[in-house]
């Protein structure tokens, strides 16, 4: 697929939904992974024929005590995705 652009970026976090190339996808799904710089967010959007995208946002921490988040430096990649159920097995310990 191809990128986002600045004004789709904007309003898909102001709306959750977005409209690229005449096809609207809304937010079904948003996972989030933060640290002391960054707050990564990854959503997961589908159409109303049930195609599927995925967009990370990227937002970078400015500040100490008074901080917020500064979103203009993004990539706005966007990319075809589906689910899948995945197993894993692991090591634990015993009782």
């Amino acid at each position: 697929m191809r990128n986002l652009t600045k004004e789709e970026h904007k309003y898909l976090s102001d709306n959750e939904e977005v409209t690229i190339d005449g096809v609207l996808y809304s937010v079904v799904e948003t996972d989030e992974d933060m640290d002391d710089n960054f707050k990564n967010l990854t959503h997961y959007l589908a159409d109303n024929k049930g195609n599927h995208i995925m967009i990370t946002v990227t937002l970078i921490r400015y500040g100490y005590e008074n901080y917020g988040y500064e979103s203009d430096y993004q990539e706005l990649d966007v990319y075809e995705v589906e689910k899948e159920e995945v197993v894993t097995v692991q090591w634990v310990i015993k009782k």
